[in-house]
């Protein structure tokens, strides 16, 4: 073989293994990046699957039935078990069923479909119940509803009872009279248990409804007992201290004929 063939051989192999080794590193790092993004991933999902286990558990609870507040979500899913109520320009969302607790209330005539007082049409009013009334009391009307709670405020209690009476909730106004007026009911059975609640009564099925209890009058050692203020020194000292006499009348020129 000539001498200049064999020698452009020779630079022929080795441009060749040169080249393929230079490709077979680059397949080489090209794998072995592949191989920790997979790496880095697989970490990252672990993480993930334990992030979700541990919310599974924290989660526990809500498939239990005491968590679910059914019934402080009444119609929250369906608006036509709900009532929209403009009350003095404040809105209420209400559900049906909240408000026909009394049924001979004017909420309960409310809730009825062919009731007058529904706005019909499209807009911002559609099927609301405008009422000129004080909003601010409404909310313990509705809260009595809700819940079968009302206020322990006197001053409350006295214009709530005047704003049951405009929505004739006589259910309102016995509650009221009952919790402010110690007013309880006659013992119906012989054997001294205490009766069922009425029908009509449904705040007295609340869980967290109280029982009236007639006003305690004082013993006699609690009425013996004096108050503070009767032991003060000053208020003996006042005691004994001399009212100063009344100035006597002024005198005047001018006279009666």
């Amino acid at each position: 073989m000539d001498p200049y063939e064999a020698s452009c051989l020779g630079a022929l192999q080795e441009t060749v293994v040169q080249q393929r080794t230079a490709a077979l590193q680059r397949e080489t790092t090209r794998l072995a990046r592949q191989r920790a993004f997979l790496r880095e991933e697989r970490r990252r999902a672990r993480q993930e699957e334990l992030a979700l286990k541990d919310e599974a558990a924290a989660l526990d609870h809500v498939g239990r039935e005491d968590w679910w507040p059914a019934e402080s979500l009444r119609g929250a899913g369906d608006p036509s078990k709900r009532l929209r109520l403009r009350v003095g320009g404040q809105d209420f969302e209400v559900s049906r069923e909240a408000l026909c607790q009394d049924k001979h209330s004017m909420l309960y005539a409310l809730c009825q479909p062919n009731s007058p007082a529904l706005v019909p049409g499209e807009g911002g009013l559609a099927d609301t119940v405008v009422v000129d009334r004080d909003w601010w009391l409404f909310r313990f009307v509705v809260i009595f509803l809700r819940d079968g709670l009302i206020p322990e405020d006197r001053g409350t209690a006295l214009q709530l009872y005047r704003e049951a009476s405009f929505w004739r909730l006589s259910s309102l106004q016995r509650a009221i009279e009952e919790a402010h007026l110690d007013l309880t009911r006659k013992p119906v059975s012989l054997e001294g248990e205490k009766p069922p609640p009425k029908p009509d009564q449904f705040w007295k099925t609340k869980k967290n409804w109280w029982e009236s209890k007639p006003a305690q009058e004082p013993t006699k050692n609690e009425a013996a007992t004096k108050a503070w203020w009767y032991n003060d020194p000053l208020s003996e000292e006042f005691k004994k201290e001399k009212k100063p006499a009344s100035p006597p009348p002024l005198s005047t020129i001018w006279g009666y004929r």
